[in-house]
């Protein structure tokens, strides 16, 4: 009888190496072992908490979206992962200069750390249940992490007001990193 698989087991297993391809993965075999991200970026199993900051970290960098679905990646197997809102959290911001010349660092939950540019947007979603704006940032490949609540209204403190440009006279609030400039909303 085969082992069952646990997210103890699969750390095991891969954490040793590290870094991984899993752009260049394609398993066809996919199995449910009751993985999932809550709202707040927390993750379970089974309905229990992983709190093992290691272990977070790297499931974090073995996760993909495929199609509006998460999955934990391994070379030969894909674990449906069932995320509430987004997978990762930013959590801290930090940032040097000032108006156009503004470079916005966040990091996330799971440590990545990205400059807000073109190649890692800032972007505002709404949820489909409320309505709201979820403020987000592009981290890797198809994955977004939300702002917290305190690393949005320090990125709201660093927000310009900027003219609406030739459509009408009313005004918005922008804020400008690596160069780019990102309407707040």
């Amino acid at each position: 009888m085969a082992e069952e698989i646990t997210p103890e087991r699969l750390f095991e297993q891969y954490e040793p190496k590290r870094s991984w391809p899993v752009q260049e993965w394609s398993p066809t075999q996919e199995m449910d072992i009751s993985l999932s991200i809550d709202r707040s970026g927390k993750w379970f199993y089974k309905g229990s908490e992983i709190i093992r900051e290691r272990m977070l970290k790297f499931f974090s960098s073995l996760l993909v979206l495929e199609e509006d679905r998460y999955f934990l990646i391994t070379p030969q197997v894909k674990y449906p992962v069932s995320v509430e809102e987004y997978p990762l959290m930013a959590v801290d911001i930090e940032s040097e200069g000032q108006g156009e010349k503004l470079r916005i660092y966040l990091r996330t939950n799971m440590d990545d750390v990205v400059m807000v540019n073109k190649a890692h947007p800032l972007l505002f979603e709404r949820n489909p249940t409320t309505g709201h704006a979820l403020p987000t940032v592009q981290v890797r490949d198809n994955l977004k992490a939300k702002l917290t609540r305190s690393v949005y209204y320090q990125l709201a403190d660093l927000a310009m007001e900027t003219p609406h440009g030739d459509l009408d006279d009313e005004s918005d609030f922008h804020v400008w990193s690596d160069g780019e400039r990102f309407r707040m909303e």
